[in-house]
């Protein structure tokens, strides 16, 4: 019975004075528009270089991790269409890493072509009906050109 009473006791002093979590939190925005990045994830890895987490982040840009230890950690943001940002900091208390602001990444072309090809025939119940436009035919050709 003491045994039991003893580990009790160690038990709930643990949890009462136990480890305090660290919460670290930042707002992600676009440098373009100043606006809150909507999706990504930021790998935050340890000072050995191992992976520790991944969080996604909200939609309003917001992202909070808890954190059991300090020490030195890597934050990589990262969204689709925004450069990777990254971020060393060393962590001893709950941090507050401010605005993280993402490079625009797209590619801005002058001139985009689309090309499509007509359907050739359409069939409709027992029609089939062709399409003499899906043909590539010269503009002097005749009917006879047009079946070969």
């Amino acid at each position: 019975m003491k045994a039991y009473i003893i580990f009790f006791s160690l038990f709930i002093s643990n949890l009462l004075f136990g480890q305090e979590l660290l919460k670290v939190k930042a707002k992600i925005i676009s440098s373009l528009d100043s606006i809150p990045v909507i999706s990504g994830t930021c790998k935050i890895s340890n000072s050995y270089g191992e992976s520790v987490i991944d969080v996604p982040w909200k939609e309003d840009g917001n992202m909070e991790v808890n954190f059991g230890n300090p020490g030195k950690y890597t934050f990589l943001f990262q969204s689709e269409g925004y450069s990777s940002k990254e971020l060393t900091h060393s962590i001893t208390q709950s941090t507050d890493l401010g605005r993280v602001y993402l490079k625009d990444n797209t590619i801005r072309l002058k001139v985009v072509t689309i090309e499509g090809k007509a359907r050739f025939q359409i069939v409709k119940g027992d029609t089939t009906i062709y399409n003499p436009k899906a043909l590539a035919m010269t503009p002097d050709a005749t009917l006879k050109d047009m079946i070969k």
